[in-house]
């Protein structure tokens, strides 16, 4: 029994065949379950639930002394409130004009930026550090641009192929009318009455069932590294020699949970440890679904422990939110990568390591593995 298994109409008939599922809903149940579990730890540990990003609003422009670089800032902050304007599911086309604008915010405006918009304790708002975030694309690719230039040997015969993402499914509880106190049973049954009261009292509420039900009212989907990971297990001749991926984004905790069970132990930069209740298994086609399964039940396990031991050690305790991704800092104050690891060639230990270049090496646009033959994302 597992979560949730994807699998194909048909087996790929090439390599440049993008994955297309048909989503089977094998066992309902224990996808619940699954979901169910995942939605008590995100609630359980606050430092494992993402932060949500409030919608930027307009502002009336600043007077400034009238030197060129102020009045660059005043022509640069105009477009805010056409960026605030697009909604979060716009198509990534209508973001792109804004990529190099919001470069020259994280390079050359970032001292008015948080001069005028910092907050009282030193930290950024929240819509700032999304600008950050879409300047850092505009690195990438430059930077990218860069290592082409100068290790010419790297790119030769490189294919870059764009994974389509399966379609997001909608997700909600059952009809049972307890689903937090049936859990409670399964997992800690030695008083999950109490229990259950002393998670509404650290939840805030005198309903904690009503509070699960919301949580678990959710769409699916399912994370770049998981559709990676899909992509080898049905095309194994493509695995990459160098068994690396780089994100825009640390890995989650249930992306991290299950690439270390995974047989390619693909490393990645490092992981936020927080839990998004929507994630997803991947696709799975027919001649790896056994593998999969067993993977995936074994995870379904590690979760109820996970849910257990917080519940009895750690259930009201705060800790501080951990960033997504660096979104502007250099690599010299916030990478992860082992010391070791771009210096195992002498050719990529000799690239130069200015900002932008090593921006590169963890703030891809996609999450990508590099190989011999090609380069997916």
């Amino acid at each position: 029994m597992v979560p949730r298994l994807n699998v194909f109409d048909s087996p790929a008939n090439s390599q440049d065949d993008i994955i297309q599922s048909r989503p089977i809903d094998l066992t309902g149940k224990a996808h619940e379950r699954f979901v169910t579990v995942t939605a008590l730890l995100y609630l359980t540990d606050p430092v494992r639930a993402p932060e949500e990003i409030p919608r930027l609003v307009c502002f009336d422009i600043f007077d400034f002394k009238d030197n060129a670089e102020e009045l660059g800032f005043r022509t640069w902050v105009r477009n805010l409130p056409l960026l605030a304007s697009l909604d979060a599911g716009s198509h990534f086309a209508q973001f792109i004009p804004h990529v190099q604008w919001a470069s020259r915010g994280r390079w050359m405006y970032s001292e008015h930026l948080e001069r005028l918009f910092g907050l009282e304790d030193g930290t950024l708002p929240s819509w700032l550090k999304y600008v950050y975030k879409l300047g850092r694309y505009f690195a990438a690719t430059k930077a990218m641009l860069k290592l082409a230039v100068k290790q010419r040997s790297i790119f030769v015969g490189i294919r870059i192929e764009a994974i389509e993402a399966p379609k997001p499914e909608n997700f909600s509880l059952g009809t049972q009318r307890e689903p937090l106190l049936t859990m409670l049973k399964k997992i800690a049954p030695s008083d999950p009455e109490a229990l259950r009261e002393k998670l509404g009292q650290t939840w805030l509420t005198t309903d904690p069932e009503t509070k699960l039900r919301r949580a678990c009212k959710l769409t699916l989907v399912v994370h770049a590294e998981m559709q990676l990971l899909s992509f080898y297990d049905h095309r194994p001749h493509l695995t990459p020699r160098l068994l690396f991926m780089g994100t825009s984004k640390k890995a989650c905790y249930l992306c991290n949970e299950f690439m270390s069970r995974h047989p390619l132990n693909i490393g990645v930069s490092a992981s936020h440890q927080k839990i998004y209740p929507a994630w997803m298994s991947p696709p799975c086609h027919a001649s790896v679904r056994k593998q999969q399964k067993a993977r995936l039940w074994e995870l379904s396990r590690h979760l109820e422990q996970a849910a257990v031991r917080d519940l009895e050690t750690r259930l009201g305790i705060r800790r501080p939110m951990t960033m997504d991704s660096t979104a502007g800092p250099s690599l010299t104050t916030t990478g992860t990568i082992s010391s070791g690891f771009w210096s195992r060639d002498s050719n990529l230990g000799e690239l130069e390591t200015d900002e932008e270049s090593a921006s590169f090496i963890t703030q891809s646009m996609k999450s990508t593995s590099v190989q011999e033959d090609g380069v997916e994302m």
